[in-house]
């Protein structure tokens, strides 16, 4: 689905694993209070595959309406986010924001995988959780909050 006609600017939410489109409507309002044309990115974050995810998204973003898009993303959503702009060829990409994106591998979630049941629990994307690679960052403006660290800085295109 596109954003409102007209927009300037607009936000996609990306939820993160475990969750759907619901859990990012709050942040959603608010932004939209703010002036922004927000949408929430629904995705099946357990049954699909990172590259479906990414697809998911590039798709999403195509299609709204906006002189600008940004992105905010949560956890496992930052990572498909991350793994988006790699190949992302549009001009009017704008910030990304990530909220606990795990972008140097998750140590809690590799010992999860462990358990008889990790496996089930983290999804076809299970080998994203496993990697210890970092994720790639891409070349946007970026900003990553986790915790009550803020870091951000700017990478050219």
């Amino acid at each position: 689905m596109s954003t409102r006609a007209g927009a300037r600017e607009a936000v996609l939410l990306v939820h993160g694993l475990w969750m759907n489109g619901l859990a990012m409507l709050y942040l959603a309002h608010v932004l939209r209070r703010a002036g922004f044309a927000a949408e929430c990115l629904d995705y099946r974050s357990m049954r699909g595959t990172l590259s479906e995810h990414v697809a998911t998204l590039a798709d999403r973003v195509a299609g709204t309406v906006a002189d600008t898009v940004h992105i905010v993303a949560h956890s496992f959503g930052g990572i498909v986010a991350l793994h988006y702009l790699q190949g992302a060829r549009d001009d009017r990409l704008g910030r990304l924001v990530l909220l606990g994106t795990p972008v140097s591998g998750s140590r809690a979630a590799r010992a999860f995988a462990d358990w008889p049941a990790g496996k089930l629990m983290l999804g076809r994307s299970i080998e994203v959780w496993q990697s210890e690679r970092r994720a790639p960052l891409g070349k946007v403006v970026l900003a990553i909050i986790s915790g009550s660290v803020i870091t951000y800085g700017y990478s050219p295109r």
